[in-house]
């Protein structure tokens, strides 16, 4: 239908279509691969895969480790002829921490990568490995890796029945982000940008700016006095951007726009190309890129697998793996997560065991 609604060559849009399925949405089809796997030789492919992520673990704290005692250099020269190293990330720290590309490529998708290898380890009853993936998590400087891994382990009390523990946490949590904030817009008021808070004001504004960013544009220009550069927002944002469109087009609404392409956010595509009517809504907010490409249906499909069913089962008191779903779900509601191929043999091997495997018809059969 694209080629025609657009008057381009078939093979064009195949074209973009095979690209943007190679780099997205291959992701979600690692599952199937899967299958040919039997009970009988499932657990020696579990030994190879524990294998694999005891590295990527062991190689995250290693790279944080070197980098602080001075050879940030030997990652930076090493990674440089990839798209990963931008200016943004050479020599950078966040909360003490060098920012890190680990075997993810990219600081933000490495945190999320080893909250997903941290259950696996929980799953096998691997205690210390476990706290190194908790450390790993700490060591990538992802606070969307951080925020999920608390959200998670509030989830897990849940799981363990600690009912009271999970009452008193979340009175702590909630009075600790209501000061923190309160501290945070004091501070920005009053303009009180001294050495004994930048830390503070970094951490607690880009959690302030994520939610800016859904119905504001963030741009950069210099200030009055020529003093250097500044962020401002002006209205506008995804969430108008999605208004808009399915207000013009409110059949869409159902299916979605159907696949949109990174690529012009990547690669620098021309605005002047048809098909950048069609280009990535948004790579903060994947969840909404995924709603514009599948609409309301597609997205009810995918809360189901990745977040109703698997939190359901957890409250049951089922096995461990069904936190990983819900940790790339939450993933998705920041970074596109399905893009590393290795996260996604992780995640695609859980959602075989939890829809498909043998070891779950087993366990529901008792």
């Amino acid at each position: 239908m694209r080629p025609d609604e657009l008057n381009l060559p078939f093979y064009k849009v195949l074209q973009y279509n095979l690209l943007e399925f190679r780099l997205s949405s291959l992701g979600y089809f690692l599952p199937l691969i899967f299958i040919p796997l039997s009970k009988f030789n499932t657990e020696k492919f579990e030994k190879y895969l524990i294998v694999l992520i005891k590295f990527s673990v062991i190689y995250t704290l290693l790279e944080q480790f070197i980098s602080l005692i001075g050879f940030r250099y030997i990652f930076e020269i090493a990674y440089s002829n990839t798209s990963v190293v931008t200016s943004n990330l050479v020599g950078v720290k966040t909360l003490g921490l060098y920012r890190i590309w680990g075997l993810m490529g990219a600081p933000q998708l490495l945190g999320v990568f080893h909250v997903i290898t941290l259950f696996y380890f929980m799953e096998k009853g691997m205690k210390g490995w476990s706290i190194a993936s908790i450390f790993a998590v700490i060591a990538s400087t992802s606070k969307t890796a951080y925020v999920i891994l608390i959200l998670l382990g509030f989830l897990y009390l849940l799981y363990k029945r600690k009912y009271f523990i999970f009452i008193l946490l979340s009175g702590f949590g909630i009075f600790a982000i209501i000061a923190s904030f309160a501290t945070y817009f004091y501070l920005i008021r009053d303009g009180i940008y001294t050495d004994e808070y930048p830390k503070f004001i970094q951490f607690v504004g880009s959690v302030h700016g994520y939610y800016l960013l859904l119905d504001q544009v963030r741009y950069i220009k210099e200030n009055e006095d020529g003093t250097g550069m500044q962020d401002f927002f002006s209205q506008g944002g995804i969430l108008t951007t999605l208004a808009t469109y399915y207000h013009n087009n409110p059949l869409d609404i159902y299916l979605g726009k159907g696949m949109s392409y990174s690529i012009f956010k990547y690669s620098g595509g021309s605005s002047t190309d048809p098909l950048f009517a069609y280009k990535y809504l948004t790579s903060e907010y994947y969840i909404l890129t995924y709603f514009n490409q599948y609409g309301i249906l597609g997205l009810a499909l995918f809360l189901y697998l990745f977040l109703v069913y698997p939190v359901y089962k957890i409250l049951k008191g089922c096995e461990i793996y069904y936190f990983i779903p819900v940790a790339f779900f939450l993933a998705t509601l920041h970074y596109p997560p399905q893009i590393p191929k290795l996260m996604m043999v992780l995640v695609g091997y859980a959602m075989w065991k939890i829809y498909i495997g043998y070891i779950r018809e087993e366990r529901d059969a008792k």
